[in-house]
């Protein structure tokens, strides 16, 4: 799908950064308006061009000092349609990657550990323990669907990946929601006990399965690895294509949320070791995570960005 990208320039650079513009391969137009940016005092560039030139775009702009003070600012955004003149191809076969700066805002809007976030995350940790106790899996996947505990961790590989400093944030906010979810799942699972309910035995359910998927989110073998780093593999291509809508389903084949959860309810059940357990295979599964997402990341800084992020 075509992009468009509004650039700020200052009124001394504009012709230069024209220049170069109009050499792009994909244009399908280029704008200027003199003075129309009030704060601060600036040219306004406007460019309309093919989704396969948004990184050429970004390597431009990076000479002309994209982000650092007295260069150039962009904003980035995709129209809801585009008919050209000339080949139609050139609209409806057209690639679909995001810049890093995209990729990095789409985590960013998902992710950021603020007091709303921190809430979401803590009713996830809820309906999961709710639904491994009374042995609904259907509740137990609502929680996995609603915590935003994926996009965290993608943040840190991205960072790592395309030379921006946001990895260390992606640490932070990981460690943070994934701290909030156990200790959620533990106070639910406490609650449980005070009610008189055995949080971790609550007999059987109309789901005969319950056990084996008790037994997957604790036990890291090959066939956990596997399906965590297809998920994982999955992941990262959605963030690179702009798919974030879909990274829900993502979070079905990880077992990042239950076994975060499992760790606060089988220590407050008064078991280490299957807690030690579920430990295990939320690092395994965030191991899986940043090694695949780096890897998507790394290929695509060599096949197509060839530039460090600069947001």
């Amino acid at each position: 799908m075509p992009r468009k990208a509004e650039i700020r320039v200052a009124p001394t650079a504009t012709d230069a950064l024209l220049d170069d513009l109009a050499r792009l391969d994909g244009l399908f137009e280029l704008r200027l308006q003199r003075g129309v940016v009030v704060v601060p005092r600036a040219d306004l560039v406007t460019v309309v061009l093919q989704n396969r030139a948004l990184q050429d775009l970004m390597r431009i702009l990076d000479r002309h000092r994209l982000g650092e003070e007295g260069g150039v600012s962009v904003v980035t955004s995709e129209p809801d349609s585009v008919v050209e003149t000339g080949d139609p191809a050139r609209v409806d076969r057209d690639s679909n990657e995001g810049s890093w700066e995209e990729m990095e805002a789409i985590i960013s809007k998902d992710s950021n550990a603020g007091p709303n976030t921190l809430l979401l995350i803590v009713a996830a940790g809820v309906l999961t323990a709710v639904g491994i106790a009374m042995n609904e899996i259907h509740i137990a996947i609502g929680g996995m669907l609603v915590a935003p505990a994926f996009m965290p961790i993608m943040r840190i590989s991205l960072g790592l990946v395309a030379g921006s400093a946001v990895w260390r944030r992606g640490v932070v906010d990981t460690l943070k929601l994934y701290l909030v979810l156990a200790a959620s799942a533990a106070a639910c699972a406490l609650a449980m006990r005070g009610a008189g309910l055995d949080p971790l035995d609550a007999g059987a359910g109309y789901y005969a399965v319950a056990k084996p998927f008790f037994q997957y989110w604790t036990t890291t073998n090959w066939s956990g690895v596997s399906t965590s780093a297809a998920a994982a593999l999955a992941g990262a291509l959605l963030i690179v294509t702009k798919r974030s809508t879909f990274t829900s389903g993502v979070m079905i084949g990880l077992a990042l949320v239950p076994s975060a959860s499992l760790v606060g309810m089988e220590l407050v059940a008064g078991n280490p070791e299957a807690s030690a357990r579920a430990a295990l295979r939320w690092l395994t599964d965030v191991a899986l995570v940043l090694a695949v997402s780096a890897a998507v990341f790394a290929w695509e800084r060599r096949r197509l960005h060839r530039r460090d992020m600069r947001m």
